[in-house]
């Protein structure tokens, strides 16, 4: 019988999780139900809304949730200089042609990162800021946690030109590219998908019951915009069986060692990708040769079927190979055993 995860503290879950000889998440899978946090609060908003703002005091509020800051994270591993991969991935961020794709690379990473943190801590809450709508469904199944809570700042525009002009350029924004686009133009793009972004993220959220949208207003001051978010997500949590002052307070997210998980995940990316992001794994290695002999044994089926005669096709074990033909096409009409496994020999 499973353990009621609602009732247990951070701390017993991890233990609980150790003595099934849980190993920690891969990276790949989705982690085990005693490590995967309870509460995931993601915050959304456009450029200057007041993300990370309401994130660090919400941590303040809730001392045993961890913030996470996907942008901080993704300026951290353009930094990693060690990971040939992730150097790669840093120089295509300054392509501007290449550059759309490598940020869904970086995303794609942090989320590795991320849930490696939190599966090794036992988190009984997270709030994350930085995701896009577009990413939610990555960043859930990665983590796992049982209830997913929206929150979306909405926010003028004239605020949020206010609030970017006074932002000083962070380190790191200049490997993400973020210095060659202005405050303006960061803005209007922002407001062309905002209506756009906030149905789907209504529409998501509202697909279960394990999930809540919040519609905030950014415009309000800090200490009341905080006092509306606890509000709602006490009322939430009550209405999903679960207390947030009951066990919030008993998890020690100063024990996170970020550049730690970003090294480990870099050296797997590395193991098993070339800077170029091709695979190096002798699993996709074995993929790609099966593609190429299914490629190539059809083409001689249809090269036999172009040479058959009026009373069609004839077996391949039977028909003889013209004066023509290519060695590798003998060794497929004249097999004794399997032509897959005779025409493997002209890929080795």
């Amino acid at each position: 019988m499973e353990p009621n995860v609602l009732c247990m503290s951070s701390a017993d879950r991890l233990s609980q999780a150790r003595s099934r000889s849980r190993s920690p998440l891969n990276c790949e899978t989705k982690e085990d139900l005693l490590t995967a946090p309870v509460l995931c609060c993601v915050i959304l908003g456009g450029p200057g809304s007041g993300k990370s703002l309401l994130g660090s005091s919400l941590q303040q509020r809730f001392p045993g949730f961890l913030g996470i800051s996907c942008g901080d994270l993704a300026r951290r591993l353009t930094f990693c200089d060690k990971s040939p991969f992730l150097n790669s991935v840093a120089k295509q961020l300054k392509d501007r042609r290449r550059r759309k794709k490598a940020f869904g690379r970086v995303t794609e990473i942090v989320i590795k990162v991320v849930a490696r943190a939190v599966s090794s801590g036992a988190f009984w809450g997270i709030i994350v800021d930085g995701l896009r709508d577009h990413e939610l469904p990555d960043f859930e199944a990665a983590l796992g946690s049982r209830y997913t809570v929206l929150a979306h700042l909405s926010c003028p525009s004239d605020v949020m030109l206010s609030r970017l002009s006074s932002r000083q350029d962070r380190e790191g924004d200049d490997r993400l590219g973020l210095v060659e686009t202005d405050a303006a133009g960061r803005v209007q793009a922002y407001l062309e998908r905002a209506p756009e972004e906030t149905k789907n993220l209504r529409a998501y959220a509202e697909a279960t019951s394990s999930r809540a949208f919040f519609d905030l207003d950014a415009t309000l001051q800090v200490p009341s915009l905080v006092e509306d978010m606890v509000a709602r997500l006490n009322a939430f949590a009550k209405s999903s069986g679960f207390s947030l002052d009951a066990q919030t307070a008993q998890t020690d997210t100063a024990s996170v060692d970020w550049e730690l998980h970003i090294s480990e995940v870099a050296s797997r990316l590395d193991r098993e990708f070339h800077p170029d992001g091709k695979p190096r794994s002798k699993h996709n290695a074995a993929g790609c040769e099966k593609a190429m002999r299914r490629r190539y044994l059809g083409s001689v089926c249809s090269w036999n079927n172009r040479q058959s005669g009026p009373q069609g096709p004839t077996s391949s074990l039977q028909q003889a190979a013209p004066p023509g033909a290519l060695k590798t096409r003998m060794a497929v009409y004249f097999a004794s055993t399997s032509a897959v496994q005779i025409s493997g020999l002209c890929f080795r």
